[in-house]
């Protein structure tokens, strides 16, 4: 049987798709107003089934005109706000989302159903009936107090009771699970409350089953009125399955920060073995010249102490990283360059500087990657110990300077370091030396992608200017903006 179906929609685009949709039951007229749906009723429209957009569309004004049936798509919100005279006349409700189609089609079908009763045979409860115990839900229906009236399929399905051991019985203490904190007493005074306030409920409760089994299911509750008498819809989900899926990837992701900040603590642990087995070492050298026990060994002292020196700096580069991210926790993509500088800093001239200098530093609140970081952390160790060891004078306090300037609008980020005492040797081509330690500054400035200049006089200072792909405001800095 061919039927003509309504359907008010504001939305060209919905109106459009769900019109060629449901034209398999028949003819389809479209509206794009309450004013334009009331015209065309006045004019003489008649219709077997209208569709509406409740969130947008005046239903209660439309049904004053139409003697048909609705089938309603809307919001949760909209449902809690529908009148008795609208919630009478539906005939379905469907929650308006990308993959609803499936869903609207079947209540259309269903709703049209009813509608070929209602017109030849008044037999409206059964259409009625046909609607709720298909919902692919537990639906339920109950009394102001909770004592049940109707029972579906779906909730046969999800409980275990049919509809004859249902029916009759208070719906807390039927299905009550002693795994809930209230009592069901408390938990019906609590949800009669609620839905006296908000005109709806949503909540999750434990609930157990005629076999025994305890599931958690979260409830939808809608108080309504028919034939004059107040009800309460219930609708039902087995969430069990989902919460338990959230439980065991909570644990997994604990466990997996667990292991992280383990690998972090071990190897930082290593790192320090390793700095404490090297400085053994070079104590054992020290107190092997200091002896005069070289002779015919071909073994040069200072050269080697000031080698494992200078292994030793870089390995404490690693040391002091991994330390900051041991104390981040597991997982982390970022790190304070400013405060990793800092500390890389302090860690160098604590340990080497024989006399005294001081240290300063501008460094900005940037965060960076951790590969990034200790980049340049090799970069500063290896002009920090050459200031130290060439540039810094024996007589007087000499300074070592450090600064770190983001710019986001050019992304670029320049970081300089300068030192007083003896001017770098005029003689010395960065870009062409055979130094090891100008070669490694240059192959660490090339990893980065960035630029390096060097001012020889009237103080050595270098600029590194480097790429900022993975450099973004610290929490503090974003902080200070917002």
């Amino acid at each position: 049987m061919d039927h003509l179906i309504f359907v008010v929609d504001t939305d060209g685009e919905s109106r459009t798709g769900i019109a060629a949709l449901l034209e398999r039951f028949g003819r389809v007229e479209t509206a794009s107003s309450t004013e334009d749906a009331l015209r065309r009723l006045k004019e003489g429209l008649i219709a077997d089934l209208l569709v509406c957009d409740a969130d947008e569309i005046s239903v209660d004004k439309i049904l004053e005109r139409a003697n048909c049936g609705f089938v309603l798509r809307a919001s949760a919100e909209t449902v809690s706000r529908l009148s008795a005279s609208a919630c009478a006349a539906c005939y379905g409700l469907v929650q308006k989302t990308a993959d609803s189609d499936a869903f609207l089609l079947a209540t259309v079908e269903a709703a049209l159903e009813r509608a070929d009763r209602d017109h030849e045979t008044a037999e409206d409860k059964e259409a009625y009936r046909f609607f709720f115990d298909n919902l692919p839900v537990a639906a339920i229906v109950c009394s102001p107090d909770y004592v049940i009236q109707q029972w579906n399929r779906g909730a046969e399905a999800l409980f275990g009771y049919t509809r004859g051991e249902a029916v009759g019985h208070q719906l807390m203490t039927l299905i009550y699970s002693e795994k809930n904190e209230m009592g069901p007493d408390e938990l019906r005074d609590w949800l009669k409350n609620t839905l006296h306030e908000n005109q709806r409920s949503r909540n999750t409760n434990y609930d157990r089953t005629k076999d025994g089994r305890n599931l958690l299911c979260e409830w939808f509750d809608l108080p309504y009125t028919a034939d004059d008498r107040a009800h309460i819809l219930s609708v039902a989900t087995d969430v069990t399955k989902e919460r338990e899926l959230l439980t065991t990837l909570k644990k997994t992701i604990e466990q997996k920060d667990f292991l992280m900040q383990e690998m972090y603590h071990r190897l930082k642990n290593n790192l320090n073995l390793i700095i404490s087995l090297i400085s053994l070492k070079i104590d054992e050298l020290e107190a092997a010249a200091g002896a005069g026990d070289t002779p015919g060994s071909g073994v040069e002292y200072p050269a080697a102490t000031e080698s494992l020196n200078d292994i030793m700096q870089k390995i404490s580069a690693f040391s002091v990283l991994y330390d900051m991210l041991h104390q981040y926790g597991g997982g982390v993509r970022t790190v304070d360059l400013g405060r990793y500088l800092e500390e890389l800093l302090h860690t160098i001239f604590s340990t080497m500087a024989a006399s005294r200098c001081r240290v300063e530093s501008d460094l900005a609140d940037v965060e960076v990657a951790p590969q990034t970081a200790i980049v340049l952390g090799l970069i500063t160790n290896e002009i920090a110990t050459n200031a130290l060891k060439y540039g810094f004078r024996a007589e007087g306090r000499e300074t070592f300077s450090v600064s770190l300037s983001p710019d986001y609008d050019n992304g670029r980020c320049e970081y300089t370091l300068s030192n007083t005492g003896n001017p770098f040797p005029e003689d010395v081509d960065l870009t062409n030396t055979s130094s090891l330690g100008l070669q490694l500054i240059n192959s660490l400035v090339d990893q980065l992608n960035a630029t390096v200049e060097l001012e020889k006089r009237p103080s050595t200072r270098y600029t590194i200017s480097f790429p900022m792909d993975d450099v973004r405001p610290s929490e503090a800095e974003r902080t200070a903006t917002v």
